[in-house]
């Protein structure tokens, strides 16, 4: 524990930094492979989030920016503009459903609200949900 002048205490936390490591780099490597499965089948790819999660999840999971067709967000105000600089459409879900990707990352903390989303508007897309955890489900 540390003390500072006010006697507050603070308890170090335990972190085992190697099974972190090591978890995060078996999930870049699950996430890729799925990707890298569709792309290499030329399977249309959407990720369902144009805001903060989706950008971090491109980044923080190395996913492979050219793999990506189009950003499916709720977000009217999204709709028709492109995904930061890489020209990736955002499209509304109906338009996701018109297009029907044959894979949909889910990158927002609300995975469970869009995967009901996804099932109440008959989109038979592959989901790839990778938060709070990697989940893949095949359509």
């Amino acid at each position: 524990t540390i003390e500072n002048k006010n006697k507050l205490k603070i308890k170090s936390t335990n972190i085992d930094i190697n099974n972190y490591s090591n978890k995060l780099e078996s999930n870049i490597k699950k996430i890729n492979d799925i990707c890298f499965s569709f792309y290499e089948q030329k399977k249309k790819i959407s990720l369902w989030g144009a805001g903060s999660s989706g950008s971090t999840a491109l980044s923080f999971y190395r996913i492979p920016v050219n793999f990506i067709d189009s950003i499916i967000d709720s977000d009217q105000q999204k709709w028709g503009m492109e995904y930061l600089s890489h020209s990736i459409p955002i499209i509304s879900p109906k338009e996701a459903k018109e297009k029907n990707p044959d894979l949909i990352i889910i990158t927002s903390m609300y995975s469970q609200t869009i995967q009901k989303t996804i099932k109440e508007m008959g989109i038979k897309s592959s989901l790839l949900t990778i938060y709070p955890t990697v989940f893949f489900e095949r359509a």
